[in-house]
């Protein structure tokens, strides 16, 4: 890939949502959930190894920094929010999608030393092309067609994030407190995902949105 491109910028572009687990495919789904061909994946090993992986085996967490770049190549590994509260207001593991064979994992912020918003687990027993933070920025560079595909994939998933509220940020507060509506603010403008557990008042309850 030539030139450098802002993230942020293109997040902002309009974008239909990602359909989660139980959706149907649309256009936008396949660019956020691409497969890759075989010489593609191919030219991949290059920059990693192979790993064989359990079912449960937990690859990456919401929090961690610099995380491995991973290539489904045998089985599947679901993707975990763990912002989604409970009915006892306790975080619950929600899956939000689900990676295929010859798909792949990561976010926007597998370009930078951001803290990873969601986690990730294998679904049975499988394989993957484990490729590190080094290794990727070398595949992206060394493989123009990769890195092309790879990056409009995660700006796709980044919007579906923000138009899901998935991962990123829980704010708890007044809806109509002046602290709320700036911290919105400031993650709208950074493109960063996040809901709100709204209160009303001392006799209402909260409401999620």
């Amino acid at each position: 890939m030539s030139g450098t491109t802002d993230p942020g910028a293109l997040a902002a572009r309009d974008a239909k949502n990602l359909s989660g687990v139980n959706g149907s495919a649309t256009p936008d789904d396949r660019i956020a959930f691409p497969t890759l061909r075989d010489d593609q994946i191919e030219r991949a090993r290059a920059f990693g190894q192979v790993e064989r992986v359990p079912h449960g085996g937990v690859l990456f967490t919401p929090g961690e920094r610099s995380v491995d770049f991973f290539i489904i190549l045998e089985g599947e590994i679901e993707i975990v929010d763990d912002t989604v509260l409970g009915d006892d207001g306790n975080p619950v593991a929600t899956v939000i999608t689900v990676h295929c064979q010859r798909c792949f994992t990561g976010e926007l912020d597998l370009f930078s030393s951001r803290k990873i918003l969601v986690g990730g687990r294998m679904k049975g027993d499988g394989a993957v092309l484990r490729i590190p933070r080094d290794g990727f920025n070398e595949l992206i560079v060394a493989e123009p067609d990769i890195g092309e595909l790879v990056l409009r994939a995660f700006i796709q998933r980044r919007l579906g994030l923000i138009d899901h509220a998935q991962g990123g940020a829980l704010i708890v507060g007044r809806r109509d407190s002046g602290d709320t509506l700036r911290l919105q603010r400031f993650l709208r403008r950074n493109s960063h995902p996040h809901r709100g557990l709204f209160v009303a008042g001392p006799d209402q309850g909260a409401a999620a949105a």
